[in-house]
């Protein structure tokens, strides 16, 4: 092998192995946090409308859960947080915990 194909070759295993590093640093200084929201009798609620709050920057994001009651809220800063869940003709209720680099925290919610 040639020595230009050579570096041919190492540029490219370079280029290539970039956006690998950037992805899993991202990964690795942020959070996720994951849940099912159910009724008082134990039944799914789909459409229910999930937020979550950072009450140290007052940040809030809205999501709503899927057609198997389950929300996901990725990439969150460190920190304390707060989890609303709320739906038509069911009570509020909310969930607050501390979330660490790297944890996936399971937050499931009765209504």
């Amino acid at each position: 092998m040639s020595s230009i194909s050579f570096r041919r070759l190492l540029l490219a295993l370079l280029l290539f192995s970039l956006p690998v590093r950037s992805a899993t640093a991202q990964t690795l200084t942020s959070a996720t946090v994951v849940g099912t929201v159910t009724d008082p009798g134990g039944a799914i609620v789909p459409g229910a409308t999930v937020s979550i709050k950072q009450p140290e920057t007052d940040a809030v994001t809205k999501t709503t859960t899927d057609s198997s009651g389950q929300y996901r809220f990725p990439f969150l800063k460190p920190g304390e947080y707060e989890v609303t869940a709320d739906a038509t003709g069911l009570a509020t209720t909310t969930s607050r915990f501390q979330l660490k680099v790297g944890q996936e925290q399971a937050v499931n919610l009765t209504l």
